[in-house]
């Protein structure tokens, strides 16, 4: 039989490319990561804090870890990284978490000829590697006591799931000497302060805190089938956080349909003649800050919460700013106010003079002017009440089948989107009679009451048969501010 001698050599030539794209590949694994688009997006980010809160089977911790990588290495492509440099990689435990999970997947990662050595813990775990251009990557674990976190100097921090707060303050303070970083990649299924304190923060633009998340389906490397199959076993208590990688925290929310991209506004102000009601939770006391909150209904007949006050004020000062937004505004700006509402906490008297706190804002402030209450309804229902203002943020089909509320918020309320976002229903004591969530918190709740206050009012009762088929869909833009705003003032 003859030999083809070139073909022979020709497959030599590639057995030996193989086999060195594979050696090659098997000492520097990192470069082999491919990330897809959501992990692409996280990975161009140099927010100081960035969270990239994910499903299970996202890819979020794969990505993480990528990171940690390229910051120990000084490889990242999308920052200047300086080596060597100190990291910790933290996580729930050593025995689950870190041994089967985490530093498997980091030596997959991480390139086999930078390693320069191993250190394992007391339960025989490698926790600390140190590789040969000096960078010290070490693994800790949640269940190590918080004062261990202390007195480290570091420069990057991968929290993988959410840590306890105190470690993290523990974590955070390590870094501030060198300027570090810190980036989160977690199922939000725990540690709520985290939804009110970096990720809100972070999904807006913010010099320090950004967030994203990543649904299962994100993941391109996943068949639908698997999908299918994990989606069966899931609880329906934990599938938006271990499908959709949304916060556990939202299962309690009052107003879950609230959404900034469809109910938020930008620079909106109501045109002269239309109806403006406004609302006052007062803290006589000074335990709390004042709360002011203005609305206008449009042509259309939606309704717009367009300015608050949220500040430490006392009730004179109070007085005088609602006066100044009134009245000290451009012509073509004044508020055609048609009614105001207080609470009934305004109705005591003053601890020295014994003057009653309505007998106060009610008298002559700014330029002589007066501001006239009426008590708010506290005998509507309160679950009502809040049932009525989430019909209005529900978006429903318009004539041409696009869904569109009828409550918007303007950008510059930023204390009561934080209520829609984040005021709950308190756990109940007898779910058995009353439900999981039996009644709403008694937090984040001090706009929300004027706006129930004013939806007493009945602001919509001009529109009360208007077709809502017949009108135009567009979210409302008109009558932009040029003024200064009670909340910005």
């Amino acid at each position: 039989m003859e030999i083809n001698r070139e073909t022979l050599q020709h497959k030599r030539k590639l057995l030996k490319l193989l086999m060195a794209y594979k050696e090659a590949s098997n000492r520097r694994p990192i470069e082999n990561y491919k990330p897809h688009p959501k992990q692409e997006v996280f990975h161009r980010q140099a927010s100081p804090i960035r969270m990239l809160a994910g499903a299970n089977r996202s890819g979020k911790s794969t990505a993480g870890l990528a990171e940690d990588v390229w910051f120990a290495t000084g490889t990242h492509p999308h920052q200047d990284i300086t080596v060597p440099n100190k990291g910790w990689i933290c996580g729930p435990d050593f025995n689950n978490w870190a041994s089967s999970t985490m530093i498997p997947k980091w030596i997959e990662m991480v390139p086999k000829d930078m390693i320069a050595e191993k250190h394992k813990n007391e339960r025989g775990i490698e926790t600390k590697w140190r590789l040969k251009n000096g960078s010290i990557v070490e693994f800790r674990s949640y269940d190590q006591d918080p004062s261990s976190f202390e007195s480290s100097d570091i420069d990057w921090v991968h929290f993988d799931e959410p840590p306890p707060r105190p470690i993290f303050e523990a974590a955070y303070r390590g870094l501030t000497d060198r300027g570090g970083k810190v980036w989160f990649t977690m199922t939000p299924i725990a540690e709520p302060w985290l939804f009110r304190n970096m990720w809100l923060p972070g999904l807006r633009p913010n010099p320090l805190y950004w967030s994203a998340s990543m649904t299962i389906w994100d993941n391109p490397y996943l068949s639908r089938e698997n999908i299918a199959r994990f989606e069966e076993i899931v609880s329906e208590d934990y599938k938006r956080a271990r499908l959709y990688g949304e916060f556990l925290e939202l299962r309690g929310r009052v107003f879950k349909t609230f959404n900034r991209t469809i109910h938020l506004v930008h620079g909106f102000w109501p045109k002269p003649g239309w109806s403006v009601y406004m609302g006052v939770d007062p803290h006589v006391y000074g335990r709390k800050n004042q709360a002011a909150l203005w609305m206008t209904i449009t042509p259309d007949g939606d309704g717009v919460f367009y300015d608050e006050i949220w500040e430490d004020l006392t009730i004179p000062d109070l007085r005088d700013k609602i006066i100044t937004h009134d009245y000290f505004c451009p012509e073509d700006q004044k508020p055609g106010i048609v009614d105001r509402v207080i609470d009934t906490s305004i109705n005591v008297r003053e601890a020295l003079t014994h003057t009653n706190f309505r007998q106060i804002i009610q008298q002559p402030g700014v330029g002589g002017h007066k501001l006239i209450f009426r008590n708010a309804d506290k005998k509507n229902l309160l679950m009502s009440g809040l049932e009525y203002i989430n019909t209005l943020l529900t978006p429903q089909p318009d004539k041409d089948g696009v869904n569109r509320p009828r409550l918007y918020v303007d950008a510059r309320c930023t204390r009561l989107i934080e209520e829609f976002e984040l005021h709950g229903w308190k756990n109940s004591k007898d779910p058995e009679v009353h439900g999981v969530l039996e009644k709403e918190t008694n937090t984040y709740n001090d706009m929300i009451a004027i706006a129930r206050y004013i939806m007493n009012l009945n602001p919509f009762r001009e529109f009360a048969t208007i077709d809502r088929n017949n009108q135009p869909f567009a979210k409302p833009t008109f009558g932009t501010y040029t003024g200064a705003s009670a909340h910005a003032a």
